[in-house]
């Protein structure tokens, strides 16, 4: 049987793609090496969101196992807009709502669900048994 282990990232200082971890989310990171290291069953393959908070919660845990760190454009954030809204909790809301709304430049939940559909059956076909993968919010 595999095993998908979805981790978010930690603390961060944004939500932009270039944010940071904070200090806190740093300490975090380090803290997460020994969760990670004390599961029941070892882990193959790490992917990660090209996110910067997620490449640095997850970057310690790779270097201490000595894994590489795939990074997938599958596992970014889905686009609500190609410009700032004003209304942009309500703009949210909606495509929950109805998940095959979206607005000029986003992505629905409909469409973002896919993508990160897509990537999940590609691991699903891999031979490896225990994957990770890092995620901002999708």
């Amino acid at each position: 049987m595999k095993t998908l282990l979805l981790v978010r990232h930690c603390e961060a200082e944004g939500q932009e793609a270039k944010a940071s971890l904070t200090e806190q989310g740093i300490q975090q990171a380090q803290q997460l090496i020994g969760y990670l290291n004390k599961l029941s069953y070892p882990i193959d393959k790490i992917i990660s969101s090209p996110y910067k908070r997620a490449v640095q919660t997850i970057e310690p845990y790779a270097k201490d196992t000595g894994l590489p760190l795939h990074i997938d454009t599958r596992l970014e954030e889905r686009r609500l807009s190609g410009q700032p809204l004003f209304n942009w909790i309500e703009v949210l809301k909606r495509t929950f709502d109805d998940i095959d709304f979206k607005v000029d430049g986003g992505e629905s939940t409909k469409e973002a669900t896919v993508r990160a559909l897509e990537l999940f059956k590609e691991v699903m076909n891999e031979n490896r048994k225990r994957l990770c993968l890092l995620r901002t919010a999708i």
